[in-house]
């Protein structure tokens, strides 16, 4: 079993499910998922990767809200706003998005699906300032063009 960049995108919000991530919780999960496949062996996985580039905080690609956008399209995501100091969108899976997730991913290792499972625990239970710390910490190269500097 593989999987496609956008189905490793909608495999992090469905293991978020039935909460939501912000836009930096969903960059930065995609990211660590999708390195945690290249530096563990795992890969092989992957039909496809993004092309994260060091932005003003951190790892970012564009093209992960774009693909979110089709799986809203297809009924497998919703898209939705958060008001706070600003406004921002919010992903969550459907119940429809996250049963076909689980069934695409069924033959997936589970030693990958705990890990995945755990990481967007961690993601989410970080603040920003803690989550884009940690990133810059562990992968300094993607805090070249970073505009926070905690």
């Amino acid at each position: 079993m593989t999987v496609s960049k956008e189905q490793l995108a909608l495999w992090i919000v469905s293991m978020a499910y039935p909460s939501q991530l912000s836009p930096v919780q969903l960059q930065k999960a995609v990211f660590l998922a999708q390195k945690a496949l290249e530096e563990g062996g795992w890969e092989h996985l992957l039909t496809s990767k993004y092309e994260f580039e060091p932005y003003d905080y951190g790892p970012f690609c564009k093209e992960i809200y774009s693909d979110l956008t089709g799986f809203e399209a297809q009924g497998l995501v919703q898209v939705g706003v958060r008001f706070g100091r600003s406004a921002y969108n919010t992903y969550a899976t459907t119940d429809e998005g996250k049963h076909q997730i689980d069934e695409q991913t069924a033959s997936i290792p589970s030693a990958v699906k705990d890990h995945f499972s755990d990481l967007v625990k961690w993601v989410k239970q970080q603040s920003f300032a803690s989550l884009v710390g940690a990133i810059y910490r562990k992968y300094p190269d993607m805090k070249v063009n970073s505009v926070f500097k905690g």
